[in-house]
């Protein structure tokens, strides 16, 4: 949380005095959450705020990882078991194009066998809801 002072105050759910109107709540990946309102009261008057909070978010991003070996490359992807992401690749990080459809199994990881390399190519996970 970032006080009136701009100190900030991490994870210290007590200092939040959510006394008022929140506006808006962000879930970010990597776990922090962010509040925004006017939910510090004093006197019945509300003060605009926001607050960041650490390792609050059940959002755990996808982590990919390139490995190569002798018969060529292959493409890691981790994260939270059950969750549905979209792979992606681009020669231009522009124009992307599908790869596959992934649900991550209870192991948390799954493989991809990319075969030989073929030029620069870039990889992103899409979460799907």
């Amino acid at each position: 949380m970032v006080t009136s002072n701009g100190s900030v105050v991490k994870n210290d759910l007590l200092t939040l005095q959510l006394n008022g109107a929140v506006y808006a709540i962000s879930e970010m990946a990597g776990g922090s959450s962010v509040f925004g309102g006017s939910f510090t009261k004093e006197k019945d008057r509300g003060f605009n705020s926001f607050a960041l909070l650490d390792y609050l978010s059940s959002v755990q991003p996808p982590r990919l990882g390139i490995i190569t070996d002798e018969a060529g490359y292959s493409l890691s992807f981790s994260g939270a078991a059950g969750q549905t992401y979209n792979l992606e690749f681009s020669g231009n990080l522009i124009d992307w194009l599908g790869l596959s459809r992934v649900t991550i199994p209870e192991e948390g990881a799954v493989l991809i066998e990319l075969g030989p390399a073929a030029g620069n190519r870039y990889f992103r996970a899409v979460y799907q809801e």
